[in-house]
């Protein structure tokens, strides 16, 4: 159980970019239970983690889960993942706990009676998590200020981690009165830019928003197409990305445009949106035809 929810986890949290992977980090409530587990001494040994069937893992709960991720993350540390899979793929019998054990501590070249000590010394290291994982609570809480500030001991850990500093953007773009927004938008252009993260398209999706809506097409136009280069289109960001060509191509923002509204239209969800682009095609075409006249009269 452990070993499946592990990796579905470190997976799913994870970021593939041009061939390269990412890893994540456990989701809050899983940082949460783990590290409220540390502090008050009842992290449970791993061997009862390895050896748990289906039942005894559900009532674990999130701190089960959180466990299986973090072991995972043990194992990453310095690509010792691969060699634990593969002498894993060996054993007899897999749910033998000491086993498990045995091989973990053989691929981080640790002793067995070792294990545990170097897994919480590990845990024990990720202070940043730590304090990521409290400032999600605070936020959920409402509690911005708390929050930004954990935020920030989090990014001093981990400057190039792309997630605590779109974390802290959120945080900063919701905290009432403070006037932050304008080092709102600045941190979401760091999380942006920073390594690869779950979740980092919407950041280069707000902050393509923010420069659209302030009239810097060029930059806005280079966040969307970082953003297309890595997910489908929609009509909302072909929309704005059709006219921050307009000016200057009004040809290829026609052509953007049409690809637009090829796209599907189920629901509601972007009706008003397609509407905007019909119009749009429609001025597009009309400005195409005078640059068109345009350019016949001069010759």
């Amino acid at each position: 159980m452990w070993l499946d929810e592990g990796l579905a986890h470190f997976i799913e949290n994870g970021a593939l970019h041009r061939g390269e992977w990412f890893p994540g980090i456990p989701s809050g409530d899983q940082v949460h239970a783990v590290f409220d587990a540390l502090g008050e001494d009842q992290l449970p040994p791993l061997t009862r983690l390895f050896k748990a069937g289906r039942s005894e893992f559900a009532e674990m709960g999130r701190l089960a889960r959180g466990l299986s991720v973090f072991v995972i993350m043990f194992l990453s540390e310095g690509g010792h993942i691969k060699n634990f899979l593969k002498s894993l793929s060996t054993l007899h019998d897999r749910q033998n706990p000491d086993e498990i054990a045995r091989l973990l501590s053989e691929s981080r070249g640790k002793s067995k009676d070792d294990l545990q000590a170097a897994f919480v010394e590990f845990l024990r290291s990720k202070s940043d998590i730590e304090a990521y994982g409290n400032a999600i609570r605070f936020t959920a809480a409402g509690r911005h200020a708390e929050a930004i500030k954990l935020y920030r001991e989090a990014i001093e850990h981990d400057p190039s981690r792309g997630l605590f500093l779109d974390r802290l953007g959120l945080s900063l773009f919701l905290a009432p009165g403070n006037g932050a927004e304008g080092e709102s938008a600045m941190v979401y252009q760091k999380a942006a830019a920073a390594e690869p993260y779950r979740g980092q398209l919407t950041a280069l999706t707000i902050v393509g928003n923010r420069l659209f809506d302030s009239g810097q097409y060029n930059q806005a136009r280079q966040a969307y197409q970082r953003v297309l280069e890595r997910t489908l289109p929609t009509p909302t960001i072909l929309h704005h990305l059709a006219i921050t060509y307009a000016e200057e191509d009004p040809a290829q923002a026609l052509k953007i445009v049409d690809d637009a509204l090829a796209l599907p239209r189920d629901g509601v969800l972007y009706r008003e949106m397609f509407e905007k682009l019909e119009k749009l095609r429609r001025e597009l075409i009309a400005n195409v035809a005078n640059v068109n006249v345009t350019g016949d009269e001069t010759k």
